[in-house]
């Protein structure tokens, strides 16, 4: 079977995977950190209130559903998909290197490992060969990026929303 062949019938994500992942690494970095204590400082690097948490990640979820559903009706549902999964591949493996680090559990570090990692690892793969490169590279680019604006707004909550 040559190559092209294979990675067309490469099984891609359920798109329905991303959300409930989502809510999933949420549930563990809100009751791993913030919500046992409702201080910010158990979450290492988060300076959001425990409001402000549960608010952001209210709103990221439905918005990400409805974005799936766009992108699908849209035609761009593998680029949303390699985004999201760059995301949280990069995001998973900021947990796990943060503990490492720290030698101390960071909020959302079970989740990394066992479904974070795996599943930016299988978008990547599944969808390598499956768009030309330069979209594929612009879609891990604008993960990384959309990693970067979501680290920012997680770090300065307080600063941007008061609290």
């Amino acid at each position: 079977m040559n190559n092209n062949i294979a990675a067309r019938t490469r099984a891609t994500p359920p798109l329905w995977l991303f959300p409930a992942a989502h809510a999933l690494h949420a549930v563990e970095e809100f009751f791993g950190g913030a919500g046992f204590s409702l201080a910010p400082q158990r979450m290492r690097g988060f300076n959001l209130t425990p409001v402000q948490f549960i608010v952001l990640n209210g709103v990221a979820l439905p918005v990400l559903i409805y974005v799936f559903y766009l992108s699908r009706r849209r035609g761009f549902s593998q680029l949303l998909m390699l985004i999201i999964g760059s995301i949280m591949l990069v995001n998973g493996l900021l947990h796990v290197l943060t503990t490492i680090r720290t030698s101390a559990y960071t909020p959302g570090l079970i989740t990394s490992p066992l479904i974070f990692i795996p599943l930016g690892v299988w978008t990547l793969l599944s969808l390598w060969g499956q768009m030309r490169w330069q979209r594929y590279c612009a879609g891990i680019a604008l993960g990384g990026g959309m990693h970067v604006l979501i680290s920012l707004v997680a770090h300065n909550g307080r600063t941007l929303f008061g609290g």
